[in-house]
């Protein structure tokens, strides 16, 4: 960097605190955003290097005055996203771990890292609809933000950035639009009246961003689900006992009670997902009353003693196989439930972005 963190904050405040930047202040902000954009290049190096495109960019001076006086006090030598980089999985929740994972474990071991790496994960505490993982990586102490998006992600995210830049960039923050209530040029209700910006940022909001959210969570209970081990009957009551087991016979009647517990919670992220199928014969049934689930939960594993470890081997054989086909299924209509609002986003997308949505 051209000037040390200490003369950097200092140059932060003097931007923030100023109606009009000093010419002289201009010139070291740009000798600064020149420093990041070489850093950045090296960043976008090692991410191709393990396998990974990425598009990157270093705030405008613009953007990063009105940072500045939006959020006064920040350090600017904090900024974590002074210089970023972005790449889209294709895939979801599971595979944006992974990537994730190779980011850390990467710029972790890269030796021009001087401390490691910060992820924050913005599926579990979403910004205003907003739905990411950042990776932040700090080569030669400089902090430099990776964003780790899904498709749906990203096109929510697109969406609204383009709307941001028409409507004023405090909607990514979760303010209001500029002039909300304002008819948004180029959409109408069904029966022809004008739909006002703010109608538009809040079905971003609170209709679109719920629905990725929903399809993340049912694709993580269907990744835990898929990627459980399968155990015998000895290392499943080993689990639950924390112990070997001893006795099978006395073991397997004492664990039975706790086994049909954690086959009813897998029937009930099943029937969270709305995608559980009863079969009666070769006749899937879909989406039963909670009664239904209720007698068939009693009717495969019911709330008795058990004779012995062999009637326990096969209530956990049946559960196991059970699951696991309610699994595949689900996995067809979350992939058929993806590809409906991916393509819903993306048409939304292209028409935001042909200035469609004024």
């Amino acid at each position: 960097m051209p000037i040390s963190k200490k003369q950097l904050n200092k140059l932060g405040e003097r931007i923030a605190g100023s109606v009009t930047p000093a010419s002289e202040d201009m010139l070291q902000l740009n000798e600064v955003l020149r420093a990041y954009q070489v850093i950045l290049d090296d960043v976008e190096s090692q991410l191709a290097s393990i396998g990974l495109s990425a598009t990157t960019r270093v705030k405008t001076r613009g953007v990063l005055i009105e940072k500045l006086k939006r959020e006064q006090g920040m350090a600017l030598a904090r900024v974590q996203d002074m210089a970023g980089a972005r790449t889209v999985v294709t895939g979801g929740w599971a595979k944006q771990d992974e990537v994730v994972e190779q980011l850390t474990a990467h710029f972790n071991s890269w030796e021009r890292t001087t401390q490691p790496a910060r992820v924050v994960d913005r599926r579990a505490r979403p910004s205003h609809g907003y739905r990411a993982v950042h990776v932040i990586v700090f080569p030669d102490s400089v902090p430099v933000e990776i964003q780790v998006r899904t498709e749906l992600q990203n096109y929510w995210a697109q969406i609204v950035e383009r709307l941001a830049d028409r409507w004023g960039r405090g909607i990514r923050y979760g303010e209001d639009a500029d002039d909300a209530d304002l008819p948004a040029e180029g959409v109408r209700h069904s029966d022809g009246s004008p739909v006002t910006r703010r109608e538009i940022i809040d079905d971003l909001r609170t209709v679109f961003a719920p629905q990725i959210a929903a399809i993340e969570d049912i694709e993580l209970d269907i990744h835990r689900l898929t990627n459980a081990p399968r155990e015998g009957l000895e290392e499943i009551l080993a689990k639950y006992l924390q112990r070997d087991v001893e006795d099978l016979e006395v073991d397997a009647v004492r664990c039975y009670p706790r086994m049909r517990r954690e086959f009813k919670k897998a029937v009930v992220v099943l029937w969270r997902s709305g995608a559980l199928v009863l079969k009666r014969g070769q006749t899937p049934v879909h989406r039963r009353a909670r009664r239904q689930v209720g007698r068939f939960l009693r009717r495969l594993v019911p709330d008795i003693t058990p004779s012995g470890a062999e009637f326990v081997r096969q209530r956990h054989r049946q559960c196991d196989l059970f699951v696991r086909d309610m699994v595949e299924v689900q996995r067809s209509r979350l992939e058929q439930q993806q590809a409906t609002l991916r393509a819903r986003l993306r048409s939304l997308g292209q028409y935001v972005e042909q200035g469609g949505i004024r």
